[in-house]
């Protein structure tokens, strides 16, 4: 949420309608000012503040006119009883909103995963896109450390599906080869460390030049040449 506001940003996004002014007519003092703040917050974020100090001072004392109460009653308001929940609750069923449920937590990390992930977009995209399709679908966001796990399972997921794909798209004789890479065989009775792996072996830095390392390198690139013999493309 921006912190500065025009007078014409203030206008277009934090006047009450005359249809929501109606739901202030049972309300006074800080209850009505805070119920205001949390209409016009919601409509334009598609959730609610986090906190008092999210709410831009500025779109406060607008409303606070509009709603004839003090801008000073804002920091009165009770932000945790039984009376903010039922407000909640009477907001989200005006602008035609509802809590998410589990069955959403499951569902928007498969979306995520399917229609942004795969385009290698930052994380605050991601979250951004997250809200979005929350907003689209009249959810309200979870509480961001829920959001987060969400957002993680999306990635994990996203990834495990790019891996499954990319599986199989290979051939048989390759994906043996690769397992072989990963392999951990002890060698004359002794555990092999998994930083020893072939695969581990293949990305150790080549170090200065010699002939020694130059032999090791070609010796490399033939593991990998072999590795994609039966892959001149992908099926």
């Amino acid at each position: 949420m921006k912190s500065e506001w025009t007078n014409l940003g203030l206008v277009e996004h934090w006047t009450l309608l005359p249809g929501e002014a109606v739901l202030l007519s049972n309300k006074t003092g800080p209850t009505r000012l805070g119920f205001a703040v949390l209409l016009k917050f919601f409509q334009y974020a598609g959730r609610f503040p986090l906190s008092m100090q999210e709410v831009p001072t500025s779109a406060v004392a607008s409303i606070a006119v509009q709603v004839g109460v003090p801008a000073q009653e804002f920091l009165c308001c009770d932000w945790q009883g039984r009376a903010v929940k039922y407000h909640r609750a009477q907001i989200r069923a005006f602008v035609g909103f509802r809590e998410a449920t589990v069955q959403d937590a499951g569902g928007l990390p498969t979306w995520l995963s399917e229609h942004v992930l795969p385009h290698g977009h930052s994380s605050e995209h991601v979250k951004a896109a997250a809200y979005q399709r929350l907003r689209e679908l009249g959810i309200e966001p979870p509480k961001p450390d829920r959001l987060d796990r969400i957002l993680a399972s999306a990635s994990r997921a996203c990834e495990e599906s790019f891996c499954a794909k990319t599986v199989g798209r290979l051939h048989q004789t390759t994906l043996e080869r690769l397992e072989a890479l990963l392999s951990l065989a002890p060698e004359d009775g002794e555990t092999v460390e998994p930083e020893h792996s072939p695969l581990q072996q293949l990305k150790i830095d080549p170090g200065r030049v010699s002939l020694e390392n130059a032999l090791a390198e070609i010796s490399k690139l033939q593991q990998l040449r072999h590795l994609g013999e039966y892959e001149s493309t992908f099926r």
